[in-house]
């Protein structure tokens, strides 16, 4: 009796951790533009725009593809003109906000953050 209640509650506990990890990195990321910043000012040169479910934009109209992986929260730009750099989509608890953080090459996050604006399109250019 006492072990089934001990793993009753290691399964809630376990079900809660895996469900927040879960409830950080998804839903995919919205359409939109994404401007990094960082100490120093915008860095226009990581400014991407998500057309849809799989491609994205730069600023001088630029396509390649990208992939998101919900469990671990990273966007990573397959191919284009951004390949192989990534992000890590934080969403900030009581906001349905997501922000992407920029990552090193050894997947350490940068100082640029990269939130949405809402206000512009990535279809129409300019940004």
């Amino acid at each position: 009796m006492i072990k089934t209640k001990i793993k009753f509650f290691l399964s809630l506990a376990f079900v809660a951790a895996t469900s927040s990890v879960f409830a950080d990195a998804a839903p995919p990321p919205p359409v939109g533009i994404y401007e990094c910043f960082g100490q120093m000012g915008a860095l226009y040169g990581a400014v991407f725009g998500i057309l849809d479910g799989a491609t994205y934009a730069t600023m001088n109209k630029q396509t390649g593809h990208y992939s998101y992986n919900p469990a671990s929260g990273i966007l990573t730009m397959v191919d284009g003109p951004l390949a192989h750099v990534r992000y890590l989509r934080r969403v900030f608890p009581g906001s349905d906000k997501a922000v992407f953080r920029m990552l090193d090459d050894r997947g350490l996050m940068t100082q640029y953050n990269c939130p949405r604006n809402s206000l512009k399109d990535p279809h129409y250019y300019p940004w």
